[in-house]
């Protein structure tokens, strides 16, 4: 039986990009959760899974090494806040071996508080509860860096900045110290999202306007004076991405994505736009942008939770986006890029889905002709017969990173020795192959 606990909100248009031909997203692996998952953290190849049942939250780590085959190295409850009742985790960001994660509000207080949770997980195996605050707000989104988190409640225009390390009350109770409290600029909206990337966070309103804070010295940040147009609902690295719809509400589906260049943190710049219909959970890598509709456990489905999860791979912000799709999804709790892959939290579910290397190599789905490689499978050399020499050949793995770049010798070998064992796609411009290495 599902707990309904409140509905969710969620979440406009330039030039747009032309269509091209969709590949297929392709699924590496995937693991079953033994309880409802709401919020995911990836972390190099770490992932933190947020869970909540009946009475109880927790929280479950796996090593995604091997997308194939997830590895569970441990899993803790969550303990409650205060006074509080048990409430589902929403929001979570790790820092330096710092998991901090806000939970949904609680409807039985006026006004509405919620959890926020501290768990060191430098040793992912051994995770240790290290506060478990209580903080106001109907929506609290989170970010950090070095020793500071930021809090963000939806409904006041205010940052919350905290120490990570915790305090101790005479009374035993560990707590985290609230620094300073940054005014943000005003809109008649509420905030709808928070995300940082190097030394810049943006505030997302729900008005399609943006606010940054400058965090460089990340004690005392810096807020913008005023909003700026635009709606940053993801960013990493130089790349951000946004969705724009005629009405503020998580059950109508967006029809724009937009691309934002981050070369000047502050001052973002929309680059492309792509019409299309497109869910409302939108996750950003260095090079990726990920949308899928948006789920949760404790809602009633809404007509775009069904939109299956896009991918768009980026050489850089302002180069056309390579399309990909899963249509066999159907929406998501939590959505995340890392490492150029989409991991995909649906209530009993963590996947990982990867661009086919055919889309990353010949950015785009044009028919290549077969390539011949032989001896396949191969250990260190393998020769390209009908490859012209000093033509260019690129060596990728099944996530779409580029393994080997070379000239191809006279010989019309190419040298692998220094591939490990693996499936591979071998691209020359006009015809591509498989590659076994063993």
């Amino acid at each position: 039986m599902r707990i309904h606990y409140f509905m969710l909100p969620s979440l406009l248009l330039l030039g747009t990009v032309a269509a091209r031909a969709q590949a297929a997203l392709a699924k590496l692996g995937s693991v079953t959760m033994p309880s409802y998952g709401t919020e995911l953290v990836v972390d190099g190849t770490t992932a933190y899974v947020l869970t909540a049942s009946a009475g109880q939250q927790g929280l479950r780590i796996y090593d995604m090494s091997t997308p194939a085959a997830p590895r569970l190295l441990s899993a803790i409850a969550l303990p409650n806040a205060g006074n509080l009742s048990a409430l589902p985790p929403r929001h979570a960001v790790v820092s330096n071996g710092l998991l901090c994660v806000t939970s949904y509000h609680s409807n039985l207080t006026t006004p509405h508080f919620g959890a926020l949770w501290t768990v060191d997980v430098r040793n992912p195996a051994s995770p240790a509860v290290r506060t478990a605050d209580i903080v106001v707000g109907e929506e609290d989104f989170i970010a950090a860096t070095g020793d500071y988190i930021y809090v963000v409640p939806d409904d006041r225009n205010q940052a919350y900045v905290y120490n990570r390390t915790p305090m101790v009350a005479s009374s035993g109770y560990t707590y985290l110290a609230q620094e300073r409290t940054i005014d943000l600029p005003y809109s008649l909206s509420g905030i709808i999202g928070l995300n940082l990337t190097g030394t810049t966070a943006y505030v997302q309103y729900a008005n399609a306007v943006f606010a940054t804070l400058d965090v460089r010295n990340p004690a005392q940040p810096i807020s913008s004076p005023g909003t700026m147009p635009g709606t940053i609902r993801a960013a990493s690295g130089t790349l951000a991405a946004g969705l724009a719809q005629s009405v503020y509400a998580g059950s109508i589906p967006s029809n724009t994505l937009r691309f934002y260049s981050l070369s000047n943190p502050l001052q973002p710049t929309l680059v492309q736009s792509r019409a299309g219909n497109y869910g409302t959970r939108l996750a950003a890598g260095t090079q990726t942008v990920f949308t899928c509709g948006e789920t949760s456990p404790f809602i009633s489905a809404a007509p775009s939770s069904a939109e299956p999860l896009r991918g768009y791979f980026m050489a850089s912000s302002a180069s056309t986006p390579l399309e990909a799709v899963a249509m066999g999804t159907q929406g998501a709790n939590a959505l995340v890029a890392a490492n150029n892959m989409a991991y995909v939290l649906t209530d009993n579910e963590l996947s990982i889905y990867a661009f086919p290397t055919i889309v990353t190599a010949t950015r785009g789905v044009a028919t290549l002709a077969p390539l011949t490689l032989y001896p396949n499978p191969a250990s260190r050399t393998v020769q390209l017969s009908q490859v012209t020499s000093s033509s260019s050949v690129t060596v990728y793995d099944l996530t779409g990173r580029i393994c080997l770049q070379a000239k191809l010798p006279a010989s019309g070998t190419l040298d692998i020795s220094g591939l490990p064992a693996g499936l591979y796609q071998v691209h020359t411009g006009t015809a591509i192959g498989k590659l076994t290495i063993q």
